[in-house]
Parts: structure tokens; sequence; C-alpha cells
């Protein structure tokens, strides 16, 4: 990870993310897959026809919701992300399921905290996206060090 930018302004929401306790990490899980074997199953699950609509209909609208939520810096943006990380949680279980995750869950049960899943998971890193108040960020900084997570922002 020698070569990974750690972003620290995107146009003043940074800094609007920061006065809202909000913070986002990049978790490296050290076991790597394989990107075309985890496209092919993404694939093969939108020949399911209730899986097509939930992505087409549920998660792409979330996502746009999120993106314009981000941008507007609007209260809304932290409901949309920890949605969609509820969501690939609940519909793409097969891409979540690594020891490490159930290991963070448990640590993690006394702050809100969503996984996002980067691409296709072939690298095995996700995005860890957490609101705490400040009386938690030391539990905060202890957890950024057992699991070696990146602060992105």
């Amino acid at each position: 990870l020698d070569d990974l930018v750690v972003l620290n302004q995107l146009d003043g929401n940074a800094q609007w993310l920061e006065n809202n306790n909000f913070q986002i990490h990049l978790l490296a899980t050290h076991v790597p897959r394989k990107t075309g074997e985890w496209v092919g199953k993404f694939r093969a699950k939108l020949e399911d026809n209730f899986f097509k609509k939930w992505f087409e209909n549920t998660y792409c609208d979330l996502v746009n919701n999120c993106v314009d939520s981000f941008i507007a810096m609007e209260e809304s943006f932290y409901k949309n992300i920890f949605d969609i990380c509820y969501q690939q949680e609940s519909n793409l279980p097969e891409f979540m399921n690594l020891p490490i995750i159930s290991e963070l869950k448990k640590d993690f049960c006394k702050i809100s905290m969503g996984l996002k899943l980067c691409g296709a998971g072939g690298g095995g890193h996700f995005l860890l996206f957490s609101r705490m108040p400040s009386d938690q960020l030391p539990l905060m900084q202890k957890l950024q060090s057992k699991y070696n997570l990146i602060k992105v922002l």
C-alpha cells in the first residue's frame, strides 16, 4: 500500500464529514481474490430476476442518492451510505464472507459502522464508514491499530 494516496480535501466535504464525527478507512483483508471470478459470480446473480430488480431499482437508486447527498453535504448522506453497506451485506453475503469481517463486526459493535465492497473484491479491500461521538475516538484508534486501517478521511 505504499503507493496509496490518502485524500484530505474534497471541496469542503472532508471538513464537513470530520465536523460530524464521520470517518472513512480502508480495510485490507489480506485475502487475495481473483476479480474475474467475482465478476462472474455477480453476473450470474443478475440472471435472477429478483436480484436484478433489487440491483436496478433499489441499489442503483441508493448509490445515486448517496452521491447526490455527499456532494450537497446533506445529513441524509449518513443514512444513505450505511444503507448501501447494509444492502451489500444483505444481498451479496458471499462477497463479504471473510473471517476478518466477522471479527471486525464484533469489535465495532459499539460504533456505528458500515463496510462497503471496493469493486469486485479482487483486491480484498473494503471501505469502512463510521460515525461516532468524539468520546469514542480512543476506541476507534485502538481498532484502527488492531486492523491496520488506513484513514482515508
